[in-house]
């Protein structure tokens, strides 16, 4: 199985999603979050998340009003990916202490 990778911005915006599973819709992310959204890679998260089946509900046949009328929510993969780099993140954070 071939990995996937997923860039710094990626990681965060994700674990961004985990976090508020299901509270915020796109337009919210947009407008409480715009750090993550100022560059076309932000913007296009949302997109590549959903075509990859990280998100519940939406796929590469939503519309654009799909993404506004839905409250975000990571699928058990989104969320397993997302678990995992918060793993990843902690066992470096403890190899650094050591």
């Amino acid at each position: 199985m071939k990995a996937i990778a997923f860039s710094d911005l990626e990681k965060e915006i994700l674990l961004l999603f985990h976090e508020r599973n299901g509270k915020s819709g796109m337009h919210r992310y947009l407008d409480k979050y715009p750090q993550f959204f100022r560059r076309a890679e932000g913007q296009n998260s949302f997109k590549r998340f959903a075509e990859m089946g990280l998100l519940e509900g939406l796929d590469k046949n939503s519309s654009i009003e799909d993404y506004r009328n839905t409250f975000i929510q990571l699928s058990p993969l989104g969320k397993a990916i997302a678990e995992a780099i918060l793993e990843a993140r902690k066992e470096k954070a403890e190899a650094s202490e050591d």
